[in-house]
């Protein structure tokens, strides 16, 4: 008897199954044209991709443009850099990524502010390039460093370039093409100027040299720990500053705004003394200035 009442169990259970089946080939069947027609799209989109991508419709021209100026050495890298792209499609999605790192890893690019499409057959890259900034004296040869402390890519030379303010003196490390400067006296000197220069000063104290200087051993062990090299600058119009140190080694020294400050100040009070010769102390607040004999 459990075994006919089990049978008899079975039949509503098959006809669901029968219905769900036939309800599924039902709609398969009348949903046919469209699926027909949506692969049909897909396979010609795609198609329509690869013929536009691989014809040279799209095909990136060899002429590379370069707005605005630079050294030659940098011309010539940004002409280079542009023509990787040339043969491109325009339609390659890995033609901004590729192009983007490919300038990137330039001595000459500092950033990429963007990359666009131009069609039909262009692109446009807008970039912060190194220029140069200050040239340091080092072994007998005057480098180019931009105003990172980058050391561009320029053989060096014995003559150094005008119009660019000389780093001089006791100097270490110098790097590859490309890399930091990683000393704190060259380092420190671009970033006094970059100050100087951000305040406004640099028309009135256009720096001509910066002498670095470090301490000898018997400074050394007179006072231990205060051993970072000391700034002195020279400016075109006959003026020395007393910078300091780079980090404020000196016993109540000045950070490097308020040493601008006081400087400012202090060219404030000495108007109408002697207009050259004359040596501003900016490392304390107890410094000033002084007529050099």
């Amino acid at each position: 008897m459990a075994a006919r009442a089990k049978q008899a169990a079975q039949p509503p259970f098959i006809e669901k199954v029968v219905f769900l089946v036939s309800l599924g080939f039902e709609l398969c069947v009348r949903s046919a044209p469209l699926c027909i027609i949506f692969a049909s799209v897909i396979f010609g989109a795609t198609q329509l991709w690869k013929n536009a991508s691989s014809g040279n419709h799209f095909k990136i021209k060899p002429s590379v443009s370069i707005e605005g100026q630079g050294v030659s050495e940098a011309l010539k890298e940004y002409k280079r850099l542009g023509r990787f792209a040339v043969g491109r499609s325009l339609l390659d999605p890995l033609l901004l990524c590729d192009l983007k790192r490919q300038y990137m890893t330039s001595p000459w690019v500092s950033e990429v502010c963007s990359l666009k499409r131009v069609f039909p057959d262009k692109v446009y890259v807008e970039f912060i390039p190194r220029e140069p900034f200050v040239q340091v004296l080092d072994g007998g040869y005057y480098w180019l460093v931009d105003n990172e402390g980058v050391l561009l890519p320029v053989a060096g030379n014995r003559v150094s370039r005008k119009g660019l303010p000389v780093i001089r003196g006791d100097i270490n490390n110098r790097p590859r093409n490309g890399m930091f400067w990683n000393d704190s006296g060259v380092l420190g000197g671009v970033r006094a100027l970059n100050n100087l220069r951000s305040s406004a000063m640099a028309s009135t104290m256009p720096v001509r040299e910066i002498l670095i200087e470090r301490p000898g051993f018997i400074d050394r062990l007179s006072t231990p720990g205060k051993s970072r090299p000391r700034l002195k600058m020279s400016t075109a119009n006959g003026y020395s500053i007393l910078w300091g140190t780079v980090s404020q080694d000196f016993p109540g020294e000045l950070t490097d705004s308020e040493k601008i400050a006081l400087l400012r100040q202090l060219v404030a009070e000495c108007r109408g003394s002697a207009q050259h010769g004359i040596s501003f102390d900016v490392r304390t607040n107890v410094a000033g200035f002084r007529v050099m004999p």
